[in-house]
């Protein structure tokens, strides 16, 4: 079983001045998250999972810093009672 996730989101917050007719984003990012998954059943007791996700950040504001978040690893599932 395999499965991936990707999505991208956006946010903005802009101030708007009606009286002068200025707009100003005051902060704002897009965020884009990788999400990967492999389950495989070794037998009917064990399941093997490989995984990844990364999360990255990009502001659209020079006030904050563009960050990204990496997660990986296995996981094991061993069922004691059917």
């Amino acid at each position: 079983n395999v499965r991936a996730d990707i999505s991208i989101r956006i946010n903005k917050t802009i101030l708007r001045r009606i009286d002068e007719e200025i707009n100003q984003m005051s902060s704002g990012q897009q965020v884009i998250s990788i999400n990967t998954s492999a389950d495989y059943m070794v037998n009917q007791r064990l399941n093997i999972r490989l995984f990844f996700d990364k999360v990255i950040n990009n502001p659209y504001v020079s006030s904050q810093y563009r960050n990204s978040t990496t997660n990986g690893g296995i996981s094991l599932r061993f069922t004691l009672a059917q």
